[in-house]
């Protein structure tokens, strides 16, 4: 017996990225953030680096709802950690955006600070973070930042270690209004708080690491 799925509004889009440091415990969280956010009508904007970017979508396409709701996912460049356009759906080339690229690049730089100590790859990570909080039209931005970030400076700064802070800077210069690093254990708490009301009863697919991490960490390659 077929069984119709409940039609979800589409609610916006909120960014959920993350340090490459991320602890597997907050990547737990961010699977059930990524799917419980599809679940109730948010698209999730990221990229598709290893950890924290996969876990959201991990999670994201656990969602009943992933297909209609969608989702926003930039490469650097087509090909990057090994995936390609067409591999999956919602895969984005940033540098396939001819019209945004270099608005998009300006915007990056600006949060960043300048393009001092990293080269023409680096450059183009950054670059695909603006699209992340902005999207490749650089007019549909984020409505909420969540992310998982070790603070650099004062916690008032917003800033963190690593290409996250860039995603972080853009958000602030954007004025997205929620932004949440899982860093903090009150920002945690808001998170938990969030999915005791809101999460689905539905159990979770018994989670496949290696699609989340890079197969050469050192996790990985202890598993092999």
């Amino acid at each position: 017996m077929e069984i119709d799925t409940p039609l979800v509004r589409f609610l916006g889009w909120y960014a959920g990225v993350g340090s490459r440091k991320v602890p597997e415990y907050i990547m737990e969280y961010m699977i059930r953030i990524g799917r419980t956010k599809t679940d109730l009508g948010m698209g999730l904007s990221s990229g598709d680096a290893y950890r924290a970017d996969r876990a959201f979508w991990y999670g994201a396409k656990q969602s009943e709802h992933y297909n209609t709701i969608g989702a926003r996912l930039y490469l650097a460049q087509n090909g990057n950690n090994g995936r390609r356009i067409g591999d999956m759906p919602f895969l984005y080339d940033a540098t396939d955006f001819t019209d945004t690229y270099a608005a998009a690049e300006q915007l990056a730089c600006a949060a960043r600070g300048g393009w001092h100590g990293i080269g023409d790859w680096g450059i183009a990570q950054h670059t695909r973070n603006a699209m992340q909080i902005h999207g490749h039209t650089l007019k549909d931005p984020v409505k909420e930042l969540i992310y998982w970030g070790e603070p650099k400076g004062r916690r008032e700064s917003e800033k963190v270690n690593g290409g996250t802070n860039t995603a972080v800077q853009l958000a602030k210069m954007a004025g997205v209004p929620i932004r949440l690093n899982l860093y903090y254990e009150d920002h945690l708490r808001i998170i938990e708080d969030w999915l005791a009301v809101f999460e689905s009863e539905e159990p979770y697919e018994e989670t496949d690491w290696t699609q989340i991490y890079d197969p050469k960490d050192p996790l990985m390659l202890e598993l092999n």
